[in-house]
């Protein structure tokens, strides 16, 4: 089964009840996982066992990559991660890491032989262009400890 947690994209989070069909982990202000879902789990709207859930969920993975045995050297927030190194390695984590969760009536791979034609719609139908907020309505998280 899947041992990661699921995190929204960018301001996709549109109601605390989001918790209850799977979403761990809102990004990235916590408007609906904040003091919302605190008075949620309050007034009995949210059982907290889903917070403590997600909680786990997230923490596990945590633990799993080591993040807690050693502390962060990284804490500049407001570093430049646009060079070339940081954005191959952004381009190979993405790569590596995308997964196909549901493939009806096996869809996928796309035989050419019958296609006909795919359309593309959106902006990048006209011009593909990344941007700082071009993503996934939702990021799957799973860390992979490595030696």
């Amino acid at each position: 089964g899947f041992e990661g947690w699921v995190m929204s994209d960018w301001t996709a989070t549109h109601a605390t009840a989001a918790i209850r069909d799977g979403l761990d982990q809102e990004m990235p202000s916590g408007v609906h996982f904040g003091a919302a879902l605190t008075a949620a789990v309050n007034d009995g709207t949210v059982p907290a066992s889903f917070v403590d859930d997600s909680v786990v969920r997230i923490l596990t993975q945590y633990f799993v990559a080591g993040l807690m045995d050693t502390p962060n050297p990284n804490t500049d927030v407001h570093r430049n991660v646009s060079d070339a190194e940081s954005m191959a390695t952004a381009t190979a984590l993405a790569r590596n890491s995308t997964i196909l969760l549901k493939n009806d009536d096996a869809l996928l791979p796309l035989n050419a032989a019958n296609i006909h034609s795919i359309a593309v719609f959106g902006k990048d139908a006209v011009r593909v262009q990344l941007q700082k907020n071009d993503s996934v309505l939702f990021l799957v998280c799973r860390f992979q400890k490595t030696t």
